[in-house]
């Protein structure tokens, strides 16, 4: 697990951390933040325990008027959950097919709500000042901390993460590619048996390796510098096929539009990790919950 420091700088008030003495006492006379995590079968719990001691900054939280949040990011795969709370010990659940490799773990304290703010630890510089700040503005930045995960042996792939499934009222499948997440539009009946069956491990694959397979597929060869460059769902496109390649000019921003042609079927393979294998997997294992008597 790795600190990285933060720059009180940008804020234009004082910001109780650990790089400076602005308020006081700063967080670097404590061990101000705290993380681990649990595993399950499906998912991750990440925990982290934070600890301040400016007395004016914990009436605020009693007053219920400020909280602790937590931010959880996963760059690889365009996840981010955050979570406020009156509690100093927080934990987010994600599911392990949202994260892989490098996670950022951002903490703060932030207010619910409008006040004129002033703090009784505030350094000499700032002492008699006030300052009129909005719900969302943060008191305290705690160090922020990162770490990597390598989930590259799991069998299942955070396609969830930049593909989401949207109820339409046509009668039949569109594909959008417009938005930071490619949505796949499914008419009311599909939706509907979508919804009973995305959970369920023995389905999984069948989805990714079907419909998913095919929205992979038609962003690559739709992919469009000027439209898509910025959204999150190429980022992240790009971002797997250079780590999963291990070839930088293999990058949907690098290929020309006859690559494009070329490649999709095998990039989207790549991406999605032999999605033909997992779909054959699991009609046998289906087959096998259907008819344990057969084998």
């Amino acid at each position: 697990m790795k600190l990285r420091k933060f720059n009180n700088n940008i804020l234009p008030y004082p910001v109780l951390s650990a790089e400076n003495e602005d308020v006081r006492p700063s967080l670097k006379d404590i061990e101000s933040i705290r993380i681990n995590h649990e595993v399950t079968d499906g998912t991750f719990v990440f925990t982290v325990k934070l600890q301040q001691r400016n007395d004016t900054i914990k009436k605020l939280i009693e007053d219920n008027k400020a909280k602790y949040m937590f931010v959880l990011t996963c760059p690889t795969t365009v996840l981010q959950e955050k979570k406020l709370s009156s509690n100093p010990e927080i934990s987010i659940e994600v599911n392990k097919l949202s994260v892989n490799g490098h996670l950022d773990f951002d903490c703060f304290v932030v207010l619910t709500e409008k006040i004129t703010y002033s703090n009784i630890g505030f350094a000499d510089i700032y002492e008699g000042l006030t300052f009129d700040l909005e719900a969302g503005n943060i008191l305290v930045r705690f160090p922020h901390m990162e770490t990597n995960l390598d989930l590259s042996n799991e069998k299942m792939f955070a396609s969830r993460a930049f593909v989401e499934f949207v109820k339409s009222n046509k009668d039949v499948v569109e594909i959008g590619f417009d938005d930071n997440i490619i949505n796949i539009y499914l008419p009311q009946k599909q939706y509907d048996n979508y919804l009973e069956i995305r959970n369920n491990a023995l389905y999984s694959d069948l989805i990714i390796s079907s419909i998913v397979h095919e929205a992979i597929i038609m962003a690559i060869l739709n992919y469009d510098n000027d439209s898509h460059s910025s959204l999150r769902w190429a980022d992240a496109l790009n971002t797997l096929i250079i780590k999963l390649s291990g070839k930088k000019d293999y990058s949907l921003k690098e290929l020309s539009k006859d690559d494009r042609v070329e490649k999709a079927w095998e990039l989207a393979n790549l991406v999605l990790k032999n999605p033909h294998e997992r779909l054959f997997d699991s009609i046998i294992k289906i087959d096998s919950e259907l008819n344990p008597n057969n084998g």
